[in-house]
């Protein structure tokens, strides 16, 4: 883990980002031991607590580790100082479907899209909320919106999406590649919602299970 005053030093601000670039939706690495870093970031969020990027980058840690109370609530930290950031908003987002508040969760990925109508994941996103409530011409004008752009995503994200799409075969083979690659944990695939039209297919079972 860098040393606290290193890390101060990194995260007192956001650098601009560009909304034509894909977003990352895995948290920032610090190191492999996520109690380290959450131990480092507390510290940070303790000495610099109007850092957007470091209550952003912990609440990220929390996410990874399973950790979703923590993590909404330095998600919420990370929002009320820059409410602009749509990144933010997203993996709010992702903690309230983890958390199964949908409604919430819808909000907070709509109010990505608001920030930035190009932010490709959360246009993934929408579109399985939409294909789970029977919205299938909501759901599809998302699912066009984010294809173009989807190829330059991470396996994860990239299985998220086929999913989605209905593209069962696909999404198994990306995410098998993704736990490979050690993108993303079983945990967190068990709960993200985007798995939701192949949860019960046995090869997801596997792969979750391994």
């Amino acid at each position: 883990v860098r040393p606290v005053e290193e890390v101060i030093h990194t995260e007192t601000a956001v650098p601009g980002q560009n909304p034509g670039v894909p977003v990352q939706t895995e948290a920032p690495v610090v190191n492999h031991d996520n109690d380290e870093a959450i131990a480092t970031y507390q510290r940070v969020t303790e000495l610099n607590p109007k850092s957007a990027r470091a209550w952003h980058t912990l609440g990220n840690l929390f996410r990874t580790s399973g950790r979703y109370g923590e993590a909404l609530a330095a998600f919420d930290q990370a929002v009320a100082l820059d409410p602009n950031r749509e990144v933010f908003h997203y993996h709010l987002g992702l903690v309230y479907a983890a958390l199964k508040r949908y409604d919430e969760a819808i909000r907070a990925f709509q109010k990505v899209v608001e920030l930035n109508p190009d932010y490709n994941l959360a246009h993934c996103t929408l579109a399985g909320y939409y294909r789970r409530l029977g919205q299938e011409n909501e759901a599809q004008k998302h699912i066009t919106i984010a294809l173009p752009t989807m190829k330059d995503e991470t396996e994860y994200n990239r299985a998220c999406f086929e999913a989605i799409c209905g593209n069962n075969d696909q999404a198994l083979a990306l995410l098998n590649e993704a736990l490979e690659k050690k993108q993303t944990t079983p945990d967190w695939v068990r709960r993200d919602p985007d798995f939701e039209f192949i949860r019960d297919d046995p090869r997801f079972q596997a792969l979750v299970s391994a």
